[in-house]
């Protein structure tokens, strides 16, 4: 018993002392000490102008990124014996017209009983399939309700790809709003399997 009664009072002695200089600790740092300077804050050094490239980088995202949609899925699954449950996906797309047609890929709408299509940072607004290819991995969807403000994005072609060139990517993985990723043209005239055996 009085081994447990040292032991016991070496830990009271340990945690004490423990307090006593966290108390220290802390009017230390509370008040300054006589005849120390203080430091002046430290200025921070202007960015200076952006590179042509960087420059060129945000004008383009700038321009495209209102065009850009952010597309979210309901599909209802029936879950055996507890009946039927709700779930729930997301993907990218882009504005094709002013009538409120969205291009997005068809493994984000299939099976979809409800789509959901969100711009430029706004609501998300309710959208209908309206066709789908599979076989491309593409779909089309139209918002039931378009904005006046929608805003296409430019279109170009794939024609004149050329291996190495600069590509970008604006889009929302993970449920991210509108990121911009860069790469690089890698291959030309790929052929992919698809689910349905083309």
């Amino acid at each position: 018993m009085m081994g447990m009664d040292r032991i016991f009072a070496g830990q009271c002695r340990g945690v004490l002392l423990t307090r006593i200089l966290a108390c220290l600790l802390v009017l230390a740092l509370a008040v300054p000490a006589q005849g120390r300077e203080r430091a002046d804050p430290r200025s921070v050094a202007a960015r200076g102008p952006l590179l042509a490239y960087e420059q060129a980088l945000v004008s383009m995202f700038e321009n495209a990124a209102p065009s850009v949609a952010y597309i979210t899925t309901e599909v209802i699954r029936n879950a055996g014996f507890f009946g039927e449950q709700v779930a729930q996906g997301a993907g990218s797309g882009f504005v094709w017209d002013g009538a409120g047609h969205v291009v997005t890929n068809n493994h984000v709408i299939e099976g979809a009983t409800h789509v959901f299509v969100q711009l430029d940072a706004g609501e998300p607004e309710e959208a209908r399939v309206i066709g789908a290819s599979p076989e491309y991995d593409l779909a089309v969807v139209k918002l039931l309700h378009p904005p006046r403000n929608l805003r296409p994005i430019e279109l170009g072609t794939s024609g004149d790809l050329k291996i190495g060139q600069a590509v970008y990517a604006i889009g929302n993985p993970f449920g991210l709003q509108r990121t911009l990723t860069h790469g690089i043209v890698s291959a030309l005239d790929r052929e992919l399997p698809t689910s349905y055996g083309r």
